[in-house]
């Protein structure tokens, strides 16, 4: 599987290793306007079996156990956004599974 302007990466002479997309922009019209809207996949992970997992990276300063309320619906609705743009390109989101890698930034003082 090959989307758009990402770099796939898979180990060489290994079938039962997962293809590894990287780096992927995906576009999608808006209804009635003139204007597109795009969307950025960290990772998207296809299995030997098929299935297909996508990953985004999320940095944060917090822990996500300590994510509020809002932050969590952000997420969902971005998921939901990217999986309607997947769609609008001709992508099943049905069996895709989302996930976010949390990435803890800790400052010194």
């Amino acid at each position: 599987m090959y989307l758009g302007n990402g770099k796939e990466s898979k180990e060489v002479g290994d079938d039962s290793s997962p293809r590894i997309i990287k780096n992927i922009n995906l576009s999608a019209k808006l209804i009635g306007r003139d204007e597109n809207i795009t969307a950025h996949i960290d990772y998207i992970v296809v299995k030997p079996n098929g299935s297909i997992e996508i990953f985004n990276i999320k940095s944060s300063h917090e822990s996500p156990a300590f994510w509020d309320r809002a932050k969590k619906e952000k997420y969902r609705n971005e998921f939901a956004l990217l999986s309607r743009i997947l769609e609008y390109n001709g992508i099943s989101t049905k069996d895709i599974r989302f996930n976010i890698i949390p990435v803890v930034l800790e400052y010194d003082n």
